[in-house]
């Protein structure tokens, strides 16, 4: 194993699938992905190949900090319920500006705290110390929010849909949820540029509606840094492309009642004191260009290639780089890739032109 993956060749000891590799293309099975799996799988094939196929997941146990409460992904889902509350309760689904009370951040206050205090009982704090600081750090924050969708408002930009699951189970009857117009249990099938088609699934945080002729945008909330991202970029070699799935199944649901209805845009909105308030919008008319990178994505399951990524940037917040033996892998793939007889490794090479 070790003479292999010090050699030039790709092989079994560095990420290659032989037996049944075809199996594992979802173009085949029909197995509906997830845009985060799809980013993964564009991020380090062999990451993919641990998590979604494997099965590998970091270890679930709490560790308990003196110091902290909330780990990021709590933190998280913590503010984007409080985000989607909010919203519910002052925007309508009608068409132009939301329409908001005087009392707005007294409102987002009562909502904040009540899901505060929420959390608190199923993850309890260390210390009472700890929980009012944090808490305090969670309302302070929300000023930010409260100028992103000022900023939106004045733009005239308001949500028709929150919190938008297609291809999952939403919670309620399916009667409820065709009332509130939200239904889409089946996952959103995308064809792609060589007459194939893969299904997705996913929840959308949110779909605005921007101008009377039926425009739209798409925004997925982000509560951590802006570290990864930047103008010039699309779709970053695949490992940003959940902005262009989403606005298209973001036209399917709109569709329904609207047949002219069309996402122009689709990014992420960083409404937290860390994300600064930033606003990343893509235009949606590069979509040929992201689904043939996404098809190029799709060939490296169909030929069972997973290699480890060749950038050791994208290693930093990995959860296995004890598994991989980082940074090993990643210095022998640059090699690997070098080698122009390692035709499997092309698709590879290919996604990384696409920004």
């Amino acid at each position: 194993a070790e003479e292999a993956r010090a050699g030039k060749g790709f092989t079994v000891f560095d990420g290659r699938v032989l037996a049944g590799a075809g199996e594992l293309d979802p173009r085949r099975s029909q197995k509906a992905l997830s845009a985060t799996a799809l980013e993964m799988l564009a991020g380090c094939p062999f990451a993919y190949f641990l998590r979604y196929i494997l099965k590998v997941e970091p270890p679930q146990e709490q560790v308990f900090e003196p110091g902290r409460w909330l780990d990021p992904p709590s933190r998280g889902l913590l503010l984007h319920r409080i985000y989607a509350e909010y919203l519910r309760k002052v925007c309508s689904k009608a068409p132009g500006p939301a329409s908001r009370p005087p009392a707005e951040r007294e409102l987002l206050t009562e909502i904040a705290e009540e899901l505060i205090a929420e959390t608190k009982e199923t993850i309890p704090p260390p210390s009472p110390v700890v929980y009012e600081h944090e808490k305090e750090e969670l309302l302070r924050g929300l000023e930010v929010f409260l100028k992103v969708e000022e900023e939106l408002r004045q733009s005239g930009s308001a949500p028709v849909y929150l919190e938008l699951p297609f291809g999952i189970y939403s919670g309620g009857t399916a009667a409820e949820r065709e009332e509130e117009g939200e239904e889409l249990p089946e996952p959103l099938t995308v064809e792609l540029p060589d007459g194939s088609s893969v299904r997705l699934r996913g929840r959308i945080d949110r779909i605005d509606r921007f101008s009377s002729r039926g425009e739209h945008r798409v925004w997925d909330f982000k509560t951590g840094g802006t570290y990864h991202f930047d103008e010039r970029s699309y779709i970053k070699q695949g490992r940003q492309i959940q902005h262009v799935l989403y606005g298209l199944a973001a036209e399917k649901v709109l569709r329904r009642q609207d047949p002219g209805a069309v996402v122009e845009e689709a990014g992420y909105l960083f409404p937290t004191e860390k994300g600064e308030g930033q606003r990343f919008l893509r235009r949606q008319d590069r979509r040929r260009e992201a689904l043939c990178a996404l098809q190029k994505m799709l060939d490296l399951l169909s030929a069972g290639v997973f290699c480890a990524t060749a950038d050791g940037d994208r290693c930093g917040y990995c959860d296995y780089q004890t598994v991989c033996r980082f940074p090993q892998p990643v210095e022998r793939m640059k090699e690997k890739l070098s080698c122009e007889q390692n035709t499997e490794l092309h698709p590879w090479k290919e996604l990384q032109e696409y920004e």
